[in-house]
């Protein structure tokens, strides 16, 4: 049995990079092309919740870019995963009201947040834990929005869309 040393003797570093660089040039390499499969595009799918099916259409909402959605679809863009192609929830019917037209631009400061929470009562932890009810009123008030505010507003839009399309 031969044993044969591996270990790089002084006097051979040249020589085997001399000798592995006409070996690459003067040997005929093998060259192994892989079967060709035919590539398949992966549709990029969004999985939606499904709030109400109907017979031809389904009422769907979704998660995108941070923004929650919701819209009406025909049934057959709904795969068994409850997945929509992305490029197709831009054709849904809106469902509801555009509440960032209606409502328009709200700016809020911190400052007029703990005014208002404070005209309600509100300044210890357990002022905060017995009533949430005084939390949504003192927000409401710091955006200058009420119930009856954000109502007149929805009102006025219906009414402006009416005007619009008759």
């Amino acid at each position: 049995m031969t044993t044969i040393d591996h270990r790089h003797k002084p006097g051979n570093i040249g020589q085997d990079s001399d000798r592995l660089r006409r070996e690459s040039f003067t040997k005929p390499r093998e060259i192994v092309q892989e079967e060709s499969k035919p590539i398949q595009k992966e549709v990029n799918k969004l999985v939606v919740r499904i709030i109400q099916r109907g017979p031809v259409s389904s009422l769907i909402e979704w998660r995108l870019d941070e923004t929650l959605n919701r819209g009406w679809v025909p049934n057959e863009l709904i795969d068994g995963d409850q997945k929509v192609a992305l490029s197709m929830l831009g054709s849904a019917i809106p469902y509801g009201l555009p509440l960032s037209q209606v409502l328009g631009s709200i700016k809020i400061e911190s400052r007029e947040v703990v005014e208002a929470m404070h005209r309600e009562g509100l300044w210890a932890a357990q002022d905060f834990q017995k009533n949430p009810q005084s939390i949504a009123r003192a927000l409401m008030s710091a955006c200058g929005l009420s119930a009856s505010k954000i109502q007149s507003k929805i009102r006025e839009f219906e009414s402006n869309i009416k005007e619009a399309t008759s």
